[in-house]
């Protein structure tokens, strides 16, 4: 992901070493550990070497959760979306993939903001058989090139569930009216064993 405040001095050099750093990812085909340094007028890069740490530095982005949840984040609502939300979209995508290690809590930082995990969201992305940094391109990342999609053993594996998925996501209202019937007639019949009149 590239970085970086517009208004900074170095802003541009910013942008280059973001640039660069993700150029090199690809050509090495890993993430990389760059050394690097500004005289005022010319870059140099001192040292590239791959990362072969086994616990990846968790990393965020507000990109795309500022639109979503513009503004400062209460305590209050923060211990209800974490749950809810964040365990809707972990139900919703393991439906697809099966049951995906990982928390609600996993997903998402913040501090008074909310902070997307650019780590989990790549676990995710990896699992469907695409490139990792595909969020960067939905985002709109102009930096990011197009991640290639080529329909792979990850996708095959996972054909039969997206059809299943599909099918329940446009069969949603019949099977939400028969649960709710059977529901509210074993309601009913609870409530005339229990002998309480409602009004």
């Amino acid at each position: 992901m590239l970085e970086g405040n517009r208004d900074d001095i170095h802003y541009i050099e910013i942008q280059r070493i973001a640039r660069d750093t993700q150029k090199l990812k690809r050509h090495f085909g890993s993430h990389v550990d760059i050394e690097w340094a500004f005289d005022g007028r010319d870059l140099y890069y001192l040292q590239i070497r791959s990362i072969t740490g086994n616990n990846p530095l968790p990393v965020y982005s507000n990109k795309m959760a500022k639109e979503l949840l513009p503004g400062q984040i209460k305590p209050l609502v923060w211990s209800v979306n974490i749950p809810l939300v964040n365990g809707a979209w972990i139900s919703l995508l393991s439906e697809i993939t099966g049951q995906l290690s990982m928390n609600p809590e996993d997903l998402s930082s913040h501090s008074t903001t909310e902070h997307i995990s650019i780590c989990k969201a790549g676990e995710i992305f990896r699992e469907f058989g695409l490139p990792p940094d595909s969020l960067e391109f939905m985002m709109g990342d102009d930096q990011v090139r197009k991640p290639g999609f080529k329909p792979g053993i990850k996708i095959m594996k996972h054909t039969f569930r997206i059809i299943r998925f599909v099918y329940s996501k446009l069969h949603f209202e019949t099977t939400f009216l028969r649960e709710y019937a059977c529901l509210q007639s074993t309601y009913k019949r609870l409530i005339r064993k229990s002998g309480i009149i409602l009004r």
